[in-house]
């Protein structure tokens, strides 16, 4: 039964990717973390608004280095796997196949580091909303262990905080703000 399941799955994905393609709406594509909240909340009042003209699907962080292409449509079971960065170019592949008009990073946490390369591997153009401070700390709120604004002390104080709380990817301060400068500066 295994191989038969796994043939079922294979021919829905097959005819889930047929259907976007031949959507007829615009095709957008969020990227973000997995969690509620106001993002998650933003994410869903925008789909809402432009659910006439376009299809949304998310892209978030499954596990590890892995990201998840879902269709958060109550109705759809849709979800594609890719590990990253090797598979980035499949991801890429599937985005154009499926006709993505535009990508909306919304956020990057739990991402692997590889989807800061997604638009230039996809050839697809993108915005972003900056909902906290994610572009210039990997803390993303500016705030110390005791949850207090950190005055924003320059590259020394913030290679210190680093040190005590290291950030995501492991990057240092100014390596971090180049990633980010290099994304929005596109």
């Amino acid at each position: 039964f295994p191989d038969i399941t796994l043939e079922l799955d294979l021919s829905a994905r097959r005819v889930d990717l047929l259907r976007l393609a031949q959507s007829g709406k615009r095709m957008l594509v969020f990227v973000s973390h997995p969690w509620g909240g106001g993002i998650r909340r933003y994410m869903h009042d925008l789909a809402a608004l432009a659910a006439a003209r376009c299809e949304v699907l998310y892209l978030e962080p499954a596990v590890g280095n892995t990201v998840k292409l879902s269709w958060p449509r109550a109705e759809e079971s849709f979800a594609l796997y890719f590990t990253l960065p090797g598979e980035l170019p499949l991801l890429a592949e599937t985005l154009r196949t499926i006709g993505v008009d535009r990508l909306h990073f919304q956020h990057v946490h739990l991402q692997p580091r590889a989807i800061l390369e997604l638009p230039a591997v996809a050839g697809i153009p993108y915005d972003c909303t900056l909902h906290d401070y994610y572009a210039i700390c990997p803390q993303y709120h500016l705030v110390t262990e005791d949850g207090r604004y950190c005055g924003e002390p320059g590259p020394a104080g913030c290679a210190a905080c680093l040190a005590r709380r290291p950030g995501q990817w492991g990057l240092d301060i100014a390596d971090w703000r180049a990633a980010f400068g290099r994304l929005l500066r596109a």
